[in-house]
């Protein structure tokens, strides 16, 4: 998001809303260090969702299931949702995402 300093107050200058341009697969996964100060070894995975039966997604290493995050949708009606993971196992590079619906059935695995 980009945002504009007024003299009273900060204004929105264009939303963090992600058109998924070129992508088609339902689950894009990207991976970035932790901007925040003092969790410079934890590693930060967006987790973005282009198919809204989408629930929820696992993340799981050869160490067995690391996380079970639940999608959260971005917009009403439309087809994208979002999961935040930080994590400082280096296994997350390795891990297999498992995407699953609301009854609990398999719908894309990513690794």
């Amino acid at each position: 998001m980009y945002l504009e300093k007024s003299f009273f107050k900060w204004n929105e200058r264009r939303s963090y809303w992600h058109e998924p341009e070129g992508i088609d697969k339902p689950l894009y996964i990207s991976f970035a260090e932790s901007p925040f100060k003092n969790e410079e070894d934890l590693e930060l995975v967006v987790i973005r969702v282009y198919n809204p039966a989408i629930n929820n997604v696992e993340i799981r290493t050869t160490k067995g299931l690391l996380k079970n995050i639940k999608i959260q949708p971005k917009r009403i009606g439309k087809a994208t949702g979002f999961g935040l993971v930080r994590t400082g196992d280096e296994a997350i590079f390795e891990a297999e995402f498992i995407s699953y619906n609301v009854q609990g059935e398999v719908l894309y695995s990513v690794k």
